[in-house]
This record gives C-alpha cells, sequence and structure tokens, in this order.
C-alpha cells in the first residue's frame, strides 16, 4: 500500500464531510472530569509499522496539519485528519473505530496520563498531546480544518485522479494494531509447507505460492508471493485484506520499500473486476537462521484465513515464470453500455506515446463542474487497474465560477486490449459506481 505523499492528500479532499466539533469534549484534552482522558488531542509522533497511509499522515502532520483525536465524555468520539473523521467509543482501555467499507471496526489499547496520550499496539504506537486552550479554541471554530494556499491547490488537482477511500485506507493501516476481545496472538506454529497453499477470504480467493529470501538496505528480508483472484460481485483491491507474518512466537515487522525491486509489491493496490487474477508480494524483516516463519492472510470481518510456513534454511524461492498480465480484449460488459461521459464530466482526447517503461496511453479530461470533489476517475484494461504515471500527468487547472478544471491521467500498457477510462461516483455502502465510460482500442 505505499502511497506518495500527493496521494494521500489528494485521499484527504474526497469525502466532503463536514468539520469535526468538539461540542461534548468538555475542556482541553485530558482536562475533562477529574482523572478522566476525556479531551481534544493532536498527534505528535509516530513509530513502528504503521503501515503507508499512517506514515505519510505523519509527514503532513509536519507541516502543520493536524491529526485530532476527540474523546467525549460520554465515551464517544472521533478520530480526524483535514475533513475526514471515523467515529469512535472508548474506555478506560481501549478506543473502538467504527468499521467503514469493507473494514470492520478496529480496536486499539490505549494509555493516558498528564494530558498525553499513547495508542500502543504490536504494530505501531501514537503519541498524542492535549490541545492548550489556544489551540482548543482555534479547533471549536474551525474544526479538523483543511488545507489552503498552494498546498490546498495541489490537493485539490488531484481529487479527481484518486480512488476515495481515505477511512478505508486508515482503517486498513489502523487496523496492523487492532485488538480483539482476547489479545492478538501472532500465527500458531506448524511444519514448513510443502507446496503452494490456496484458501479462500471472504469474496478473494488465493493461492500463496512461496517465499524467497532477499537483502535491501542492510536487512535481511523475506518476500512472500500469492496471488489472488476476486469472485466477488465488484471492483476490489487485493489490499482489502489482510497480511501479517511471526517468527519464533514474535510478529514480523512489513517492509513497503521494495516495490521498485519486487513489483508485485505494488500491486495489492490494483482495483480489479470479478474473474481477474493479479500476482502481489508481502515482505516483512526476519531471522534466516530462525525458525519457521508463518504467514497469514486474513479478513477484516471474518475469521477465514490462508497460512503458508516457510523455512528459512529451505525457502522455495521467487516463481520461475514472471507475472505476467492476461491479455483480456472482452470490457466488461457493464462498461459497454455506459455512455462516454456526464453532463459534467468528458475525455477531450487521447493520446498513444512512449514513456520512459515504454507504451502508453493518456487521457485529456474535464470537469465543468466537480466543486463537490464527488466524481473520480481511473483508468483499466483487461479488467485491472492501470497505476498512474505521474510525471507524465498534467494536475487540473482552475476556471470559472463553477469550478471548470481540466488536466490529464497517463498509463502505461501492459497489453494490447483496450483501455477504459472511467467516471465513477461512491454509493451509501461506499462502492465504487462507475457512471461513465470511454473505451479506447489500441489496434
Amino acid at each position: 500500500m505505499k502511497k506518495t505523499l500527493a496521494i494521500l492528500l489528494a485521499l484527504c479532499m474526497v469525502l466532503g464531510m463536514g468539520p469535526l466539533r468538539a461540542a461534548a469534549a468538555g475542556t482541553a484534552g485530558g482536562n475533562g472530569e477529574t482523572g478522566s482522558p476525556a479531551g481534544v488531542y493532536k498527534m505528535t509522533g509516530l513509530a513502528g509499522n504503521s503501515g503507508s497511509n499512517l506514515e505519510i499522515v505523519s509527514a503532513v502532520c509536519e507541516w502543520g496539519v493536524k491529526y485530532y483525536l476527540v474523546l467525549n465524555e460520554d465515551g464517544t468520539g472521533r478520530m480526524s485528519f483535514l475533513e475526514a473523521d471515523i467515529p469512535l467509543e472508548w474506555d478506560e482501555n481501549s478506543i473502538l473505530l467504527s468499521g467503514h467499507g469493507a473494514i470492520g471496526p478496529v480496536r486499539l489499547p490505549y494509555a493516558a496520563a498528564g494530558g498525553s496520550l499513547k495508542i500502543n499496539t504490536r504494530a505501531y504506537s501514537m503519541d498524542f498531546a492535549a490541545l492548550n486552550d489556544e489551540e482548543l479554541a482555534y479547533f471549536e471554530a474551525n474544526g479538523s480544518g483543511s488545507l489552503g494556499g498552494m498546498i490546498g491547490k495541489v490537493v485539490q488537482g488531484l481529487v479527481e485522479r484518486m480512488d476515495g477511500g481515505l477511512i478505508e485506507g486508515l482503517l486498513a493501516d489502523l487496523a496492523l494494531g487492532s485488538i480483539s476481545d482476547e489479545p492478538a496472538e501472532p500465527i500458531p506454529e506448524g511444519e514448513p509447507s510443502e507446496g503452494p497453499v490456496s484458501g479462500k477470504v471472504e469474496d478473494m480467493e488465493f493461492t500463496i505460492l512461496g517465499a524467497d529470501h532477499m537483502r535491501y538496505d542492510g536487512n535481511d528480508l523475506i518476500v512472500f508471493y500469492y496471488e489472488a483472484t476476486n469472485r466477488g460481485r465488484g471492483m476490489r483491491p487485493v489490499w482489502w485484506n489482510t497480511f501479517d507474518a511471526s517468527q519464533d512466537g514474535e510478529f514480523l515487522e512489513e517492509n513497503w520499500d521494495i516495490g521498485k525491486t519486487v513489483p508485485e509489491q505494488y500491486y495489492i493496490d490494483l482495483h480489479m473486476y470479478p474473474g481477474r487474477t493479479i500476482r502481489c508480494a508481502s515482505v516483512f524483516s526476519y531471522d534466516p537462521d530462525g525458525g519457521t516463519v508463518g504467514f497469514r492472510i486474513g479478513s477484516f470481518n471474518d475469521e477465514s484465513t490462508v497460512i503458508y510456513y516457510a523455512d528459512p534454511g529451505n525457502l522455495s524461492g521467487a516463481p520461475v515464470e514472471p507475472f505476467v498480465f492476461d491479455a483480456d480484449p472482452e470490457v466488461p460488459e457493464e462498461l459497454k453500455t455506459l455512455p462516454e461521459k456526464t453532463d459534467n464530466a468528458f475525455i477531450e482526447d487521447v493520446e498513444l506515446y512512449t514513456s520512459e517503461d515504454g507504451p502508453a496511453i493518456r487521457f485529456y479530461y474535464r470537469f465543468l463542474n466537480n466543486a463537490a470533489g464527488d466524481t473520480f476517475i481511473m483508468a483499466l484494461q483487461d479488467g485491472i487497474e492501470l497505476g498512474m504515471i505521474w510525471n507524465d500527468s498534467e494536475a487540473e487547472e482552475e476556471g470559472g465560477e463553477n469550478g471548470e478544471r481540466a488536466g490529464s491521467y497517463a498509463c502505461r500498457l501492459r497489453t494490447g486490449s483496450p483501455v477504459v477510462f472511467l467516471f465513477y461516483v461512491y454509493d451509501e455502502d461506499d462502492v465504487k459506481v462507475p457512471i461513465a465510460a470511454k473505451i479506447t482500442e489500441l489496434s
């Protein structure tokens, strides 16, 4: 799930949720009722295996943007970042974040004292400090706020390109440290798997192919390769599942930094239509001289899992055959019947060109009015999302009273199949609903 800072910033603006208020929060964080942690806090630090979205949130906070935690006296509250918030309930031991979309509720342990609060999990820790009187007054007047100035323009210029799942992305990262009624347990020890292991987790069918060792930046890493097939009814990415690994009774730290060396690590982000298959990789720091390593794929919503065990002294190695996206000239039927444009959004031109990495396509699009930020865009080929070439894509430019915007979206081509450029919205269940599709034949 490794994302660039620009990606997260774009995601932050798509939800259009009203500003968070602290009406029931009492006085500054940690200064409500005597001995109560109720109040308003800001995040001051993040450490450990927090996942890429939270790490980028931390980086954005260094620019002065606040990540707030509100604990009301009545046991309710919110986590808030920019214009997005996550409702929560809390007690003296834990914070329960409401689920959203495909991600179920997330329970996090915490401790608070003297105006400070720490969420400390098996995967990461988050430090929060109570707002002082001046900060609290600003918060009550402005809510969680939004970005303005040049940064705000950059954010707004990326909105229409991006997937609108900020809350799901944050919850997926926060769930790395989720607890249940029982303490989280490492993967049970088991004998090394003798071959690939297959199973179904919710609506995704997985086959864990094996594991390989690599050295990266002075660290020993174990790379688990697996293929995923969407058996559900709608378009979705692989990262909606959970992934963890254990060795010698301890959870292993995941490493998100090697996507250029192992491109399969990036594929976990790509949305795909039902029936499509993609190969992904999960990477962890480990002890090559230690015991058997267990790798588990699970769900946020049920108990289904697929587990593979690897012997560090006898790893199967990376798949012999590199992953190749299967060419599928048949565009999903539901997309063929869509109009090419909406009343407010359309494609002005399509250009085939050669990028630094090979054949590519660039769509020039225009929004006549997307001031609400509720229409998004994506390109697909062979039923699987095409990643954007950021350096070859242009930010939108504002114009007119209606917020007219225009830009370009460039993608590297994988096969000779038709490319579909989608305009889509989210329904009340946060499911992507395509509303227009421009189909471009390459031959």
